[in-house]
């Protein structure tokens, strides 16, 4: 450790900016058990979102898609990952925005009136600045196999919860 301390970082999580440590989300979350959630993941550039309003397009798009409602207005929502970004104090970064779709008992099938859980928080830049030399990489691919291993079982069972 360099002595330094180490900046608390701040996550808003239904309508409230609180202490990463604070933030919990309930063991009955649709989001933990199924993965019954879409995210999005912003880029921050000089303290400003990159592209922000293309990100929230493609979260109406994915809300509207899996049937989750809006859990607050488009300009609700720019206040509130501006000011997350503002109280974290981050120039260059990343801000992850998840919603889930709501507390409910554990069961593929839903009552459809559920309140939506959303949490944001953001990441300071790792690794290579966006005005750094460029760095060049060497790349491979791999097959997509997710939907030939369904023997694996993972939280992620959105595919079931659609069906249903």
């Amino acid at each position: 450790m360099s002595g330094e301390m180490q900046k608390v970082r701040t996550v808003y999580l239904n309508g409230a900016f609180i202490e990463e440590a604070a933030a919990t989300v309930p063991v009955m979350d649709r989001g933990l058990l199924f993965a019954d959630a879409v995210y999005e993941g912003i880029g921050v550039l000089d303290g400003r979102l990159v592209d922000g309003l293309k990100h929230l397009d493609r979260l109406d798009r994915s809300l509207e898609s899996v049937s989750i409602p809006r859990p607050m207005s488009r300009d609700d929502m720019i206040t509130m990952l501006r000011e997350l970004v503002a109280l974290d104090g981050l120039d260059e970064g990343f801000l992850y925005l998840h919603v889930t779709r709501g507390v409910a008992e554990r069961d593929y099938v839903h009552g459809g009136d559920l309140v939506p859980n959303v949490f944001a928080f953001t990441q300071p830049q790792h690794g290579v600045s966006a005005d750094s030399e460029p760095v060049f990489r060497t790349l491979r691919t791999f097959p997509d196999l997710r939907w030939l291993r369904r023997d694996i079982k993972t939280t992620n069972l959105l595919g079931q919860v659609l069906a249903k």
